[in-house]
């Protein structure tokens, strides 16, 4: 299963580790793992999950490097090569979509300056998949922030089958909105509310 990050995916892998009935590997769609890390390796060492452990693939580095150099030098390094190739042969992907607002994982947790936001809202970005900015027609904005991610990049996302999106919540439906019209969920879970 390959795995994006933020809050709800967090609860989503810690709920799934509790239902686990076979193994299982999870495998990141980004670098930047502290945002699930913690949830992955606390699950996988308690006893309580059936006995099963899942095997834990996690990209080696962070998720927006701070130059298109450094990001490309990570992206090009057999040890994200590896992990990232697990990707294409996943039965499913669980994703988070984010608001392109202030509250938004992102931009709470400071991976994108104050300044970069409001670039992107200038820009008409609504939300983001894996860190990618798209606008209210789901399509990518233009953003030099793009080049520094070290992330499976969406035009491939779209390639992938079984990508299920995971988010509720007013502030998001703009972003799920847009996240189906590009066309790369095949699934959004979320409450009755949103």
């Amino acid at each position: 299963i390959n795995v994006g990050y933020g809050d709800t995916i967090t609860r989503v892998i810690r709920n799934l580790l509790n239902t686990l009935d076979s193994p299982v590997s999870l495998v990141s769609l980004t670098g930047g793992v502290s945002y699930y890390t913690s949830s992955i390796i606390s699950g996988a060492h308690k006893s309580d999950f059936n006995g099963i452990t899942p095997s834990i693939y996690l990209i080696p580095a962070p998720v927006i490097a701070s130059t298109p150099e450094l990001a490309r030098d990570f992206m090009s390094d057999e040890s994200v090569k590896s992990i990232m190739s697990m990707n294409d042969r996943a039965s499913m992907s669980i994703i988070g979509i984010g608001a392109a607002t202030d509250d938004a994982t992102i931009f709470k947790d400071n991976k994108i300056s104050p300044n970069e936001r409001v670039l992107l809202q200038m820009s008409g970005a609504v939300g983001d998949l894996l860190s990618q900015f798209i606008d209210k027609n789901g399509q990518v904005v233009q953003s030099d922030l793009h080049d520094r991610l070290v992330a499976t990049k969406l035009d491939v996302l779209k390639k992938y089958h079984n990508v299920i999106g995971v988010a509720a919540g007013e502030s998001k439906v703009n972003a799920m909105h847009a996240a189906l019209l590009g066309g790369y969920l095949n699934t959004l879970i979320t409450d009755e509310d949103t």
